[in-house]
């Protein structure tokens, strides 16, 4: 390239020329992101078909973390991280644990049906069976660290 035209106007023909139309031109090849995202999506449809036996797992049998998992591999031949089932409990909203404010306003709410009509109050929150002796800790936890009840009292 002594002639610095010449290296200008080749460059500006391989530029316009279709990519069919240069010598030795082969098919696009797919990069490993493009796998990635594949195997992503796979991962995702995975997560959704056992999406029931986590629920069931979880919030109905009432299995912890670790348990979840073992059964969920023993069982069913599924493994992943904890770091992935935290993020999927999360994201489908499984929380076996009561916010500081619903435990007090359930509290709430099961005290005055107690003084009005003598009997205990069965509680749920998201369908599943709330025990009483769990508003009872959320209750005097947040009664220990000054919080007020959620609706005021």
């Amino acid at each position: 390239m002594s002639n610095p035209d010449q290296g200008a106007a080749h460059m500006v023909a391989n530029v316009s020329m279709p990519p069919s139309a240069l010598p030795n031109s082969s098919p696009p090849v797919v990069e490993p992101e493009s796998k990635a995202l594949g195997s992503t999506r796979r991962s995702e449809i995975e997560w959704l078909s056992n999406r029931e036996n986590i629920e069931r797992l979880t919030m109905d049998e009432n299995c912890n973390l670790k348990g979840t998992m073992e059964a969920m591999k023993d069982v069913y031949g599924f493994s992943a991280s904890s770091t992935k089932y935290k993020g999927k409990l999360k994201e489908w909203r499984y929380n076996k644990n009561l916010t500081r404010r619903q435990g007090t306003f359930i509290g709430k709410m099961a005290a005055q049906r107690c003084q009005k009509q003598g009997r205990k109050m069965e509680s749920r929150i998201r369908g599943s069976l709330v025990p009483q002796t769990k508003v009872e800790r959320t209750v005097v936890a947040a009664v220990e660290n000054g919080s007020s009840p959620a609706c005021g009292s």
